[in-house]
């Protein structure tokens, strides 16, 4: 008898339990988001609200548990591609609620009759670092520019600011020749080297998710090139015009992306949560920096190996993927690359020129039939 009277009473609780979480639920539901898709691009504006916002009271939205918005109505770019949970709580009705969302961030690929699968076509990640371009000439969406032709131009930002890129075809190895040209804007006394990285897609998931090797340049293994190296930049007390932008790196010094009159944006990029981020990559030394003459500050070429370095008979730098090397230093052997990351590799005040900040025009495959 006690037995079935503590079965009876499980039961009985077990049923109460499910319809309280029942009308949880149904009540969760009841907060109306709107304008929501299942996915979206990178360069894409993710707008969502809430409605009734006349019954909601304390909105918080959150991205991974970063708080980035209190209005009705979220307005918010992501610069990089993969699965985010969007939160957002408050109170209707007086009763509390909860909402768990899920986003996906695809890469953007460029499509239409004038792209080419000669260059570089897919988009995964565009990261700069705070710079006089940004937010300017440089956003998420002119961050497609670049892909699947020859006219868009993109800056990096001060050191560290990268982007990553796929391609349609993979990008052979080819021994004895460059597989790959990548244009900048340099001119003949102003280079402004970032440093490159390819990766293999070895898990065939048409992600950038294996492991990054860097191009061994000119200068790798010199004194003021610095591996491992580290930068955290800081939001600003505002960020709708200029205003120098703080940084502070691993090696214990400190200082200021410059903001200039020529440029008066906000120099931290619109769409970087929180107050601060870290970029992490090679440091390439200031050897060819003169600024001697603060009127015609000069930074000479490197010999090889990078960006936005210098111009040969194909317009652009000529990378070999011959000369990837693994974290250890040592030489790997690919056959070929699927992605590329491209980063500003200097980290440089040029006074009235601004920061050194490493452009992008386009990449290119050299060799996409070579099997």
């Amino acid at each position: 008898m006690i037995i079935m009277k503590r079965k009876y009473l499980y039961i009985l609780s077990s049923l109460l339990v499910l319809a309280s979480c029942r009308k949880v639920d149904e009540y969760q539901d009841s907060v109306d988001i709107q304008n929501l898709k299942a996915s979206y691009t990178i360069s894409d504006t993710i707008k969502i609200n809430v409605a009734p916002s006349s019954n909601i009271k304390g909105l918080q939205w959150k991205l991974n548990d970063e708080l980035i918005g209190t209005n009705d109505t979220l307005n918010v770019q992501l610069g990089a591609y993969g699965k985010y949970t969007l939160s957002v709580s408050g109170t209707m009705d007086n009763k509390e609620f909860n909402k768990s969302i899920p986003l996906e961030i695809k890469p953007y690929i460029a499509a239409g009759a004038n792209v080419s699968d000669l260059y570089a076509t897919k988009l995964y990640e565009f990261t700069p670092a705070p710079g006089q371009f940004i937010n300017e000439l440089s956003t998420l969406k002119s961050a497609t520019s670049i892909l699947g032709n020859e006219k868009g131009l993109l800056s990096l930002g001060a050191w560290g600011g990268y982007m990553v890129l796929g391609f349609n075809k993979r990008v052979n190895n080819v021994s004895g020749k460059a597989d790959l040209e990548v244009k900048g804007n340099p001119l003949p006394t102003w280079a402004e080297p970032g440093v490159i990285w390819v990766m293999k897609d070895e898990n065939n998931n048409g992600l950038p998710d294996d492991t990054w090797y860097e191009i061994a340049g000119s200068e790798s293994g010199k004194d003021g090139e610095i591996k491992n190296y580290e930068v955290t930049y800081y939001r600003p007390s505002q960020i709708k015009s200029a205003e120098d932008i703080r940084w502070i790196d691993n090696k214990g010094n400190s200082g200021v992306v410059k903001a200039n009159t020529f440029h008066r944006q906000s120099y931290f990029p619109s769409w970087i949560r929180g107050n601060q981020y870290t970029i992490k990559g090679t440091l390439l030394p200031n050897s060819n920096l003169n600024k001697t003459n603060p009127q015609m500050i000069t930074n000479m070429s490197f010999e090889y190996g990078y960006a936005d370095n210098k111009t040969d008979a194909n317009g652009g730098d000529l990378i070999d993927i011959e000369d990837a090397i693994n974290a250890q230093g040592n030489k790997v052997s690919i056959s070929g690359i699927d992605f590329i990351k491209i980063q500003t590799g200097m980290m440089a005040d040029a006074g009235w020129l601004g920061e050194a900040s490493t452009e992008i025009s386009f990449v290119k495959n050299l060799n996409p039939n070579t099997p």
